[in-house]
Parts: structure tokens; sequence; C-alpha cells
């Protein structure tokens, strides 16, 4: 049976998206395999028999086996090293506190994934790290196929006013034209800064994945649905609490309707979970009544879905809290401890706030020394970045009721990184999530017209492909940025 000409279209974007992920995958596993270099050796003793079931005096050979360790060696680096020791327990809690910090989600899905895809591998280190590395660069790729379905959804009416017309040729050029911006959007989002570490064992890949996943949801207007895959990547990483900002968006937008955008210039504003209701209300009184009373039951369960979607980003988030504050703050045999930590007594006893600042040093202007100047340079570009997809004007035919919350939750981001984060994560945690910036720069590219913007964005796009392979051969020899 023949395709329609809208999924043919979707399908060669897709194997195209498909090619660049392919290509980009090989150069990175490559600086990764075939560099030699260690500053830091400590990994070795983790994998000390993890080819020995492999024996071959044919040198080809012998260099598959050496590249197969360096693979493992230089990606159990880092905070990899937690996930993957998190991975080998069985138990649920992690046995030291400050490792708290790290999702116990992912370690988690770690878990399961290396259990049944290497369930013969002998080395626990060895099964978990190749597990960890599968899951994050499986979920790169399914992130980058639902950043292109998002990209399909937040602007569906892109270029329609080049296409002339809403049927014919002119519908088909729209559809093209939305597509071209749909596939070019999830190419960047392939390079991007983030780089090594959306294969190397790290928890974002799967937490960009599920955020696009809850973000298309909640573009199909399933906010409760949403809040839960919201939910789950608070599992992931505790970030996903940011995503909380949507939700009090439209509950803002919900009883303050002058505050919603729209994506249709002159439309009359309306909060982002409500329908558009018909433009027929010249009924009777009684029909005027029972259409007055349908809407405020309407009314009622759509504010019932934006407290649930929301409750279950909290619940996402503060349930891992509230079980270790079980473990180490309660009097009965459930905690093992004879002595409560400090926090116990916090009035409000978060674990992971505390161990952000005691072994991190997270907190406000903490980070401002002078030895994290280079820091603050390698971040540079993604937070200028992240200021000019905030502020900028949107790319045509954007849906607003999507990205004014979006904007509002990359700009608290923004003022997070910079004044208490550890600046330079931003490459990674900030650029791997967001999708305003790659939106940003593919609206650059676009406008071949404006020579100013597709001269920064060109820029731009050459700067992320030198700045993915230094990046990665920075990772190898276990330097930062990490």
């Amino acid at each position: 049976m023949a395709l329609s000409p809208a999924v043919e279209l979707q399908m060669k974007s897709i194997a195209q998206v498909t090619g660049t992920f392919v290509a980009l995958k090989s150069v990175l596993f490559a600086l990764l395999g075939f560099q030699g270099i260690e500053f830091d050796t400590s990994s070795n003793l983790l994998f000390p028999n993890s080819t020995a079931a492999v024996t071959s005096d044919e040198d080809f050979s012998q260099q598959l086996v050496s590249f197969y360790e360096n693979v493992l060696k230089k990606s159990c680096i880092w905070d990899a090293v937690f996930h993957v020791t998190g991975a080998t327990r069985p138990e649920f809690a992690p046995d030291y506190e400050h490792e708290w910090a790290f999702g116990v989600g992912w370690n988690r899905v770690i878990r399961v994934v290396s259990d049944a895809l290497f369930a013969r591998m002998d080395n626990a280190y060895e099964k978990y790290t190749l597990g960890a590395i599968f899951t994050s660069t499986a979920s790169h790729y399914i992130g980058c196929i639902l950043f292109y379905y998002l990209t399909m959804l937040v602007y569906p009416s892109l270029s329609s006013s080049m296409a002339g017309s809403a049927s014919g040729a002119g519908s088909r050029l729209a559809m093209k034209s939305l597509d071209l911006f749909a596939r070019k959007s999830a190419m960047l989002y392939v390079i991007t800064p983030a780089g090594v570490f959306m294969s190397a064992g790290y928890a974002e890949p799967l937490f960009a994945c599920l955020s696009f996943l809850g973000l298309i949801l909640r573009a199909l207007n399933r906010p409760t649905l949403a809040g839960f895959i919201f939910g789950l990547s608070c599992l992931i990483r505790s970030n996903g609490l940011f995503w909380g900002f949507l939700y009090l968006y439209d509950l803002a937008c919900f009883f303050f309707p002058s505050l919603a955008v729209t994506a249709v210039a002159g439309a009359a504003p309306q909060p982002a979970t409500q329908k558009r209701k018909s433009g027929k209300q010249k009924a009777s009184n009684t029909t005027k009544q029972k259409g007055k009373n349908q809407q405020q039951q309407d009314s009622f369960w759509e504010l019932l879905r934006i407290l649930v979607g929301g409750g279950f980003i909290a619940l996402g988030f503060f349930s891992v809290q509230f079980y270790a504050y079980r473990v180490y703050c309660t009097g009965t045999s459930f905690n093992p401890f004879a002595r409560k930590p400090e926090w116990c007594a916090y009035r409000l006893p978060l674990i992971y706030s505390y161990i952000q600042s005691r072994y991190w040093n997270v907190g406000m202007f903490r980070y401002w020394t002078l030895n994290n100047i280079p820091n603050f340079l390698f971040a540079l570009p993604t937070l200028y970045l992240m200021y000019l997809s905030a502020v900028a004007s949107p790319p045509d035919g954007g849906a607003q009721r999507i990205l004014m919350p979006l904007r509002i939750v990359q700009t608290v981001m923004l003022v997070s990184a910079l004044f208490t984060w550890h600046i330079q994560i931003v490459t990674r945690v900030v650029s791997s999530t967001s999708p305003l910036i790659y939106w940003f720069v593919e609206e650059g590219l676009r406008k071949s017209k404006s020579l100013k913007k597709a001269r920064f964005a060109r820029r731009v796009v050459r700067f992320w492909m030198v700045w993915i392979v230094v990046q990665g051969l920075l990772f190898s020899v276990y330097l930062p940025p990490a």
C-alpha cells in the first residue's frame, strides 16, 4: 500500500536524521576508542577481566579488543562511575549520603537494561557500563526523533504565508517547509553541544527523551499524562522539577486568561489548556444556560488536569526526598544510622539541596572564583545561546502557548546556572534538553534574507561541530568540562 505524501516525507526525514546520528556517534566513539592518553587510570581497576574471553593472535582482533576496552574505561569516569556503581547494587537506596545527588531512577534503568541485554557478562562493571552506554545512546536517538515530531506540533502553520494558500500546491509547499524545519532542527539536536555525554552513560539523554515526550503530550492537550512523564524525568534528573513551571503557567492562564498568548495574531487570548469554543452562541436562553453549565464543568476538569499533572512532577521529586528522610531521619528500625544528619533538623529537610551544598559546594556565587574562569569560558557560548533563544521573536507560525512557558523555564535555568550551579554543566544539562536553542539556530539558517542571522547561525553550527570533537578529546583523558 502506497504511503501518503506526508508520511513518505517524514520517513525520508527520519532516515536523514538517522544517517547523521550514526555518522556523529561513529566519530565520538572513535575518539574514545583510539585515544591512548590517560590522565587518570583509576578506571583500569574496574575492568581487569573485561576481555578475558577474547583470545586471538591476529592484530585486527587485538585492535578491536583494545578499542572495546578503551571505550569502556573512558566512559566509566566522572559522574558515570556513580551511575554504574549504583546500578551494581540490587537495593534502591545508595550506600553513601553524597550519592543521593544522582538520579536513582537512572541507576535502576541501567540495571534493568544491562540485566536484560548483557546477562552473561561476569564483570559487573563491564556489564553495567555497556548497558549505560547503550541506553544513553539509544535514548539520544529516540530523543532526536521525538524532537522532530515535537517541532511538527509546535509549528503547524510554519511558512503558510509563503505557501500562499491552504490547498493544492500551496499546501504541499507548507508541508515541505514544515518538514524541512523539523528535520534540520532534529539534525541540529544530533550535534548537540552535550556531545559525548549523550553516549557515555550519563542520565541526560534519557532525561531529554522523557522531557520531549512530555512536551509532545502537553502540545496534544494531555497535561495529566504529560505531568506523569515529567514526574518520571524527576527520577532521572532532579532538574525535572523545572517542568513544573509549565503547569504554573497553565494555572496562571486558567485564572487570568489575559496572560495567555496565542499562535495566531489577532486571536483572542485563551489559556493553554482551554479548548476553543464555538462561535455559534445565538441559541435560546435555555441553550445558553446549558452551554454555560457545560463550560463550567469543562473548566473544572481542565483545572483538575492541570493540578494532577503538576502534582505528578512534585511527586516524582519529593518522593525520593521523603524516602531519604525516612532512611536517615526517622527514629524507627528502618533507620540503620545511630546519629541523624544535620539536615534532618532543617525547616525543609531535603537531602538533595544539602548534599549539593556540602559535597559539591553549590550555592549563590560559590562558583564565582578565579580558578573557575575556564569553566565559565566553556559555558559562555551555551549561556549566550540560552539568552538569545529565550528573548528572540519566535519563528513564524509557532504555538505561543507552548513557547512562552518554555522561555520561562529556560530563563529560570539560565539564572540558576549563572549564579548557583557548576557553570560548565550547562553544556550538557541545558543544551541537551532545551528545544528553544535549536529552533533559534535553525530559524537563523532558514531566513536567507537576514544575512546577519544566517551568518551567526552558520558560525554556531561550525562551533558545535568543532566543540564536540574537542570536548570528546578532553573527556576521554579525564579533563573538564564534565
